[in-house]
């Protein structure tokens, strides 16, 4: 799954806000669904901000540990950091 930033945000936006009529028929739209499946039940039900500082500073926490932290199954249950760590020592090429 791609990674929670900015610049994934802004394509979901611009899909979202440009394309209405043909959103729903690409994969994005299932991606989008999933993500905000898990950004509202995972993080945004459990919360009552009191400022938007506050809010800011809770949802960089929440980034920061989706793409890090938690256990993917697309990476064989590993967090991002240990797959991307796994995948570099068996594919990096032996120095002769």
């Amino acid at each position: 799954m791609p990674q929670l930033q900015s610049s994934n945000l802004t394509r979901i936006l611009h899909i979202l806000l440009s394309e209405p009529d043909t959103a729903h028929l690409t994969w994005q739209s299932a991606w989008i669904e999933s993500f905000n499946g898990k950004f509202r039940d995972g993080f945004l039900n459990g919360w009552q901000f009191d400022s938007l500082l506050e809010a800011r500073v809770l949802i960089e926490d929440w980034r920061i540990d989706y793409n890090w932290k938690r256990l993917h199954t697309a990476h064989d249950d590993l967090a991002p950091s240990e797959f991307a760590a796994k995948w570099t020592t068996i594919n990096q090429p032996q120095a002769a």
